[in-house]
């Protein structure tokens, strides 16, 4: 049985229809298991004016976001105890060591929520 593991970041995002930031909940791979249905392909605009890809500040145009549990939108940073719960619920392991080694180093605009892998 194949084991994916994925790692689940929160990441500013500009919602451009609402006009206002959030700190949503992204993840690198399609995940096995339940949770690749809550997983949605959006476009990541620029934070500002300011930010402009060049060949050393590449900008990412895409992510794969989480859906929320509570409406049609995108999971916030507030859902990540609901989150948790959905994981645990449904065979996923949270690698708790790893997760903590890789948040020590994070920089930048996106902060690791964890590692998981799937063991339906």
């Amino acid at each position: 049985m194949e084991s994916k593991t994925c790692t689940i970041v929160v990441q500013p995002y500009l919602n451009q229809f609402e006009q206002c930031y959030s700190n949503i909940l992204t993840i690198n791979l399609v995940p096995a298991g339940p949770l690749k249905k809550m997983v949605t392909k959006i476009k990541t605009p620029p934070l500002s004016i300011f930010q402009t890809p060049g060949p050393c500040t590449p900008l990412k145009q895409c992510a794969l976001a989480l859906s929320s549990f509570h409406n049609c939108g995108l999971m916030q940073e507030n859902e990540v105890p609901e989150l948790f719960s959905f994981l645990i619920e449904n065979g996923y392991t949270i690698n708790d060591k790893l997760t903590k080694l890789i948040s020590k180093n994070d920089s930048g605009e996106f902060r690791t929520i964890c590692f998981i892998s799937y063991n339906g």
